[in-house]
């Protein structure tokens, strides 16, 4: 670790030179943030991200803050976390996407609320962000929106994730993120899950915001049913970890029917718009079919069908 970096900002990174390019220049804007260093890990084989990293290399330069690459062409986005985590020194280790840009004050933002509620790990907004090819309808249906609760809430698991979060160097040694999921999806919330079995302190910081892009694939109804089959798969797996086979069995079959009932009554509620109340009744269909699917298929492998 290095006392001049406290703080480690990782971006995981897979064929989005426009979105890291966005993404490294919000974060060189940071305001207020103490000291930090940035660290890229490059996912693909072809190294598509080297090239914007040393197009920004001077820019980081004049303002002090250190950047480091790493190339870790596995395809396999636990594996680049987990490189992230072991190239960076800060004691403080802060993640997020490359199809996220950051307001002026998120770091600062997120190190004030670790440190007035001592938390282990603060979790961010993240804002959506349309093209002009995705139609109002689609964006008005809440499946881009995720919730924030209040800053200095005390969060689930469920509530934690990569995009937009800032941690305690020792929670992601304790707990290195799977690799088994690292073509699926969920790595993190199993991170996020053990943490908070071991009673370590996760957190809300509803003003440290980030603005997601949303890629115009995210249109199609086709890759909402898959990215919550593969929420419901990887829920199952993160049970099974913690539990037998037949309580994890028995904990998705039970859920089923009450999981699609609430699908079909959030559906229902949103019958002004019947593409809405289709797109909300099939995600949550897929989402419990997903938590059944862990026992009969495989799983979705997104990250390894990326291109």
């Amino acid at each position: 670790m290095s006392a001049n970096c406290p703080i480690s900002v990782c971006v995981c990174t897979y064929c989005r030179p426009e979105g890291l390019r966005k993404c490294l220049e919000s974060i060189l804007e940071q305001e207020n943030a103490g000291p930090f260093e940035v660290v890229v890990v490059d996912d693909d084989l072809r190294g598509s991200a080297a090239a914007g990293v040393a197009a920004m290399r001077t820019a980081f330069s004049e303002r002090q803050v250190p950047l480091i690459y790493v190339a870790d062409p596995r395809r396999n986005i636990a594996l680049a976390r987990n490189a992230a985590v072991g190239a960076a020194r800060g004691e403080l280790i802060a993640f997020i996407d490359d199809d996220e840009q950051a307001e002026p004050r998120w770091l600062g933002r997120l190190r004030e609320a670790l440190e007035t509620y001592g938390a282990d790990v603060v979790v961010g907004a993240v804002v959506p962000s349309f093209p002009d090819d995705i139609p109002a309808w689609l964006r008005g249906s809440g499946a881009f929106y995720r919730k924030c609760a209040p800053t200095g809430t005390r969060l689930r698991a469920s509530d934690c994730r990569t995009g937009n979060v800032l941690a305690r160097r020792a929670v992601f040694n304790r707990f290195p993120f799977e690799a088994r999921l690292g073509r699926i999806g969920n790595s993190d919330s199993l991170v996020f899950r053990q943490a908070e079995r071991a009673g370590w302190m996760l957190c809300a910081c509803a003003e440290a915001r980030v603005f997601e892009t949303q890629e115009s694939d995210r249109r199609r109804w086709r890759w909402h049913m898959r990215r919550e089959y593969r929420c419901g798969w990887g829920d199952s797996y993160i049970r099974r970890k913690e539990t037998s086979l037949a309580r994890t069995l028995g904990g998705a079959v039970l859920s089923v029917l009450p999981g699609w009932a609430m699908a079909m009554a959030r559906a229902i509620a949103r019958l002004s718009d019947l593409r809405v109340a289709g797109l909300v009744l099939l995600r949550g269909l897929a989402f419990y079919a997903g938590r059944i699917g862990f026992f009969v298929f495989p799983a979705v492998e997104e990250y390894k069908e990326r291109r």
